[in-house]
């Protein structure tokens, strides 16, 4: 009974500093504009690494070859769009690119929102992302009253709206850093 009244005590005592750290792996309660350059580096690499993980790389694989279809001028309608998309899934070849450096939380930051605000919209997006890759269909750009007009792009949610209004710029500014 003693044992079981220590682990109570320690799970008590650690697992609301460990419950602070979201995906960025910095802690929720700090600001944006107080992180340390060392926090900024970290945050940008777990960010890099949350996103992979919870996309998973089929689905990285289909979302660029959702925009290699959309954008090639070759497919004008929804079978040769589910032909280009099906053929470039089934070759794997395609990625999202890696090459994009830039990350919200680098450089200057002039926000007080919080990191567990960030990671809130993070989420979001995460999710965003998810659900819009698992349903795309070539039929909403092109199908019945699709005139191509479909979104080419996960909606944005209300927690990163709420973000982007409390710190105008953060989300155009992490090239500017």
């Amino acid at each position: 009974m003693r044992n079981l009244a220590r682990l109570s005590l320690i799970s008590a005592l650690i697992l609301p500093v460990v419950a602070c750290k979201g995906p960025t792996g910095v802690s929720g309660d700090k600001q944006l504009s107080e992180l340390s350059e060392d926090e900024k580096k970290t945050a940008c690499e777990n960010i890099d690494d949350y996103f992979d993980k919870e996309v998973g790389e089929e689905r990285l694989v289909r979302f660029g070859c959702i925009f290699k279809g959309a954008f090639n001028p070759e497919v004008t309608n929804e079978a040769e769009c589910d032909l280009s998309l099906d053929a470039c899934v089934a070759a794997g070849e395609v990625t999202v690119s890696e090459d994009d450096d830039s990350c919200v939380v680098d450089g200057d930051i002039a926000c007080d929102a919080t990191v567990e605000e960030y990671e809130a919209c993070l989420d979001e997006q995460v999710e965003a992302t998810v659900e819009f890759i698992d349903s795309f269909t070539c039929a909403a750009i092109y199908g019945e009253g699709g005139g191509g007009e479909g979104s080419l792009s996960p909606e944005t949610g209300p927690l990163c709206t709420a973000l982007a209004q409390k710190c105008p710029g953060l989300f155009s500014s992490a090239s500017e850093g």
